[in-house]
């Protein structure tokens, strides 16, 4: 366990990783590591809404191998998708992400104070979703989708941001600084972000 951060699982080992996301969607982010180690998968970021769930992992990927020239491993942002049950978080069984090159993937990224832009989509069954980045004057999420506005604050040490929402609704998301000025404002439909 680590220090001060109460009944979470034991390490960031890869083999906990669904453990994490349940307990980052119900407690927030644990502190981070200074170190990404070979086998660790890191929460880095987590949206909890009132049916749908996801947390965004950082780990290293495996090298590509020597035929394509690159044998230094990259570091992959993956989200786990959740639906809100009576039971809890039920995963719905996917999982997925983009990798690239980091040399300190633990460091916050070096963003605009007031950036905002979601560079990622993905579908696991009923949840859609998007990754983004942030700059630090970004304070809340919000999403209105069928279930209606949920309202998150920031929660990005490294700049990195994660929302989900039910496949077929029609959604808006803004992400909004201190005064809910608008540094992003997204309205989407289904199968079209």
């Amino acid at each position: 366990m680590l220090p001060g951060q109460g009944d979470h699982p034991p390490s960031f080992h890869y083999e906990y990783s669904d453990d994490w996301a349940r307990w980052v969607l119900d407690h927030g982010l644990p502190a981070l590591p200074d170190v990404l180690c070979d086998d660790d998968e890191v929460p880095i970021a987590y949206w909890a809404g009132p049916a749908f769930g996801a947390a965004l992992f950082r780990s290293w990927s495996s090298p590509r191998g020597e035929e394509t020239g690159h044998t230094q491993p990259d570091v992959n942002n993956d989200h786990h998708a959740y639906i809100r049950t009576e039971a809890g978080w039920e995963a719905t069984g996917g999982t997925g992400g983009s990798a690239g090159p980091n040399d300190n993937p633990m460091r916050p990224g070096d963003y605009p104070e007031r950036l905002a832009h979601f560079i990622g989509e993905w579908q696991d069954g009923p949840v859609r979703g998007v990754t983004g980045v942030v700059g630090a004057a970004a304070r809340t999420i919000e999403l209105i989708d069928g279930h209606g506005r949920t309202c998150r604050p920031v929660q990005a040490p490294l700049g990195w941001v994660i929302v989900c929402f039910d496949a077929l609704d029609e959604v808006t998301i803004r992400v909004l600084d201190s005064d809910d000025e608008a540094l992003l404002g997204a309205a989407r439909t289904p199968g079209r972000w």
